[in-house]
C-alpha cells in the first residue's frame, strides 16, 4: 500500500501539469468563443488566423508534460512561456484582422 501511495505521489508533478493545461485550454476556449460570437463572416484570412491559433493549442500539452517531467528544469518553464506567447500573438493578430477587415 504505501508502495503505490510513494508512486503516486511521485506522478504528483504530472497531474499538477495536466490541470494546468486543462485550465489553460479552458481559459483559451472561452476567450476563442467569445470573440467567434461577435463575429458572422468567417473570411479566408480569418480561417488562417484561427488555424494558427489552433496550432499553438495543440501544441500546448507537450510544454505542459516536459514541466511534469522535469519540474525543476528552468528550459521546460521557458517552453512552456513561448508556447503560451505564441497562442497569445495568434489571438492578437485574430483581434487585430477583425477589427481592421470585419469591423470597418
Amino acid at each position: 500500500m504505501q508502495e503505490l501511495a510513494g508512486a503516486l505521489w511521485q506522478l504528483m508533478p504530472k497531474v499538477l501539469s495536466w490541470v494546468v493545461n486543462f485550465l489553460v485550454v479552458c481559459v483559451i476556449w472561452v476567450n476563442h468563443h467569445r470573440i467567434f460570437e461577435q463575429i458572422k463572416p468567417v473570411t479566408h484570412g480569418l480561417f488562417w488566423l484561427n488555424a494558427n491559433l489552433l496550432l499553438w493549442c495543440s501544441f500546448i500539452p507537450f510544454p505542459t508534460a516536459l514541466m511534469g517531467d522535469y519540474v525543476n528544469n528552468p528550459v521546460a518553464l521557458i517552453t512552456f512561456g513561448v508556447i503560451l506567447s505564441l497562442s497569445a500573438l495568434a489571438f492578437t493578430l485574430i483581434r487585430f484582422y477583425v477589427l481592421h477587415n470585419l469591423f470597418v
